[in-house]
């Protein structure tokens, strides 16, 4: 990619952390860790706010997400600049898939409602939701957002939520500026659906895991990582300790000492260097 000289000291700090994220990422090949170091980087040409941020807080925010196995470039998640760190941010595909992680999850589904739609619903006894939407939504106000989860007994589960509800999560979020909410407005309708479907539906440890991340942020909370400990920690307060235990031993861990690769093995070795990407 064509780098700017804003990104090259995010690249330096990403390629230092190689052999961590090559723990984290599914598989571990070479090739893969290229591929999401690059995609992490270019969250920067597409967000040049983020040139502003820490390559450290960077980095971690980006071994955030190939922990939980979330991609930017599918929608799943986005690093954001907040407090003069950067931080994950969870879109609600990144949601979804992990919801899905759940054995007894087939699948997630979600869309917004415009004025125009046809739209109806029912809760109780004879539960149903009906959703025509128009081909041209342009310029359309937004009504209501839903989401269903399908089980793989066939079950079906669904919420709806309507435009004052999403609107007052926006506003008590400290995520509000965010490209999510002023750029991708949207997106930001589907994923207050998607965590609220999750009350009623079951839930994964990685979405557990992720949620709670998600919600630190948009409380105005900001994820630390120390060599020990993976905490939530309040701006410019003392360090307040919570869950997430999974995520924390994926992350605190040390990386294992490399085993010798077969005779054969024509890649052995990460080569992660300035002409890598």
């Amino acid at each position: 990619m064509a780098e700017s000289t804003a990104v090259v000291p995010f690249k330096n700090h990403m390629l230092e952390k190689a052999t961590s994220i090559k723990q984290l990422i599914p598989g571990g090949k070479p090739e893969d860790v290229k591929r999401f170091i690059r995609v992490c980087l270019t969250q920067i040409e597409k967000n040049p706010s983020l040139a502003s941020t820490t390559p450290e807080s960077f980095t971690l925010a980006c071994v955030n997400m190939a922990a939980l196995n979330l991609d930017p470039d599918m929608g799943e998640a986005y690093i954001v600049p907040y407090g003069g760190k950067a931080q994950l941010q969870i879109g609600y595909m990144g949601l979804a898939k992990l919801m899905t992680n759940h054995p007894d999850v087939s699948k997630i589904d979600a869309a917004v409602v415009h004025e125009g739609d046809f739209f109806e619903y029912e809760y109780g006894t004879q539960e149903h939701l009906r959703h025509r939407p128009q081909c041209n939504t342009e310029g359309k106000k937004k009504t209501a957002a839903w989401a269903m989860v399908t089980m793989k007994d066939g079950g079906k589960k669904f919420v709806v939520v309507d435009r004052d509800f999403v609107m007052a999560r926006k506003n008590t979020s400290k995520q509000k500026s965010s490209l999510m909410w002023t750029t991708y407005e949207e997106q930001g309708w589907l994923k207050t659906a998607v965590k609220a479907l999750a009350k009623l539906a079951p839930r994964s440890r990685e979405y557990v895991q992720a949620a709670q991340v998600d919600d630190a942020l948009e409380a105005g909370q900001t994820i630390t990582l120390t060599e020990d400990q993976f905490s939530i920690v309040e701006h410019n307060e003392a360090a307040q300790t919570t869950g997430v235990a999974g995520l924390k031993n994926k992350l605190s861990k040390k990386p294992a000492e490399p085993t010798p690769p077969p005779a054969d093995d024509p890649d052995p070795d990460i080569d992660l260097g300035e002409d890598a990407l």
